[in-house]
């Protein structure tokens, strides 16, 4: 939450942006959504505002593997853990 609450949902995207070919550095932006999707559902919800959910699934659809699988991951903890309305 510390991090979330230091405005790290804003960074991770701005990087995402930048980071084109980078598929390491993708690579771990997905890991860490995926653990941000995997809290609360307050939480999950400052990631669908920021925008990342959305390129998630795109990350899922178009992605090397190593990327989608994390993707992936981030997606299902989503689905998982969020509520009828966020789904």
């Amino acid at each position: 939450q510390v991090a979330l609450d230091c405005g790290s949902l804003p960074a991770l995207r701005a990087l995402w942006e930048l980071s084109q070919d980078a598929m390491h550095l993708k690579k771990d932006i997905c890991w860490s959504i995926s653990n941000i999707t995997a809290g609360t559902r307050a939480q999950i919800q400052m990631v669908m505002d920021a925008g990342m959910l959305e390129i998630m699934v795109g990350a899922a659809a178009t992605e090397q593997h190593t990327v989608r699988s994390e993707a992936l991951w981030a997606i299902s903890n989503a689905l998982c853990g969020g509520s009828s309305e966020q789904i």
